[in-house]
């Protein structure tokens, strides 16, 4: 046990700044999808999921490719320690949000498929 706390420990400890900061925001945008998910029905969930951006960006200048594995990243290390349930639709919604919020396209994928409008 000892063992565990120490590696756990070590890896926290060399995070970056910047790692600390995007789990800190992958906190927040995964309680909002929480907040989101117990006061909305999951009919208009997944409608907003299967939706483009309102402004489509062909390119995300902003969040340049390590920044959205740091976001990926973040999400599913917060997902994973936050004392709230959160699966894979609480994860594409924070996800969706928060790129949304940064001006980035991005429509939720289950497994390696687009959901369809119709399902």
């Amino acid at each position: 046990m000892a063992a565990r706390f120490a590696a756990r420990l070590g890896r926290a400890l060399s995070l970056t700044r910047e790692d600390w900061r995007f789990i800190a925001i992958a906190v927040k945008e995964l309680a909002l999808a929480r907040l989101r998910h117990a006061t909305t029905r999951i009919d208009v969930i997944f409608h907003d999921l299967r939706q483009s951006p309102p402004d489509p960006v062909k390119e995300c200048a902003e969040l340049g490719l390590a920044d959205l594995r740091r976001l990926s990243w973040a999400i599913a290390a917060a997902a994973a320690r936050v004392p709230w349930r959160s699966d894979c639709v609480l994860q594409a919604m924070a996800a969706q949000r928060w790129m949304r919020r940064r001006r980035c396209g991005g429509r939720a994928r289950r497994g390696k498929r687009e959901l369809d409008p119709e399902e």
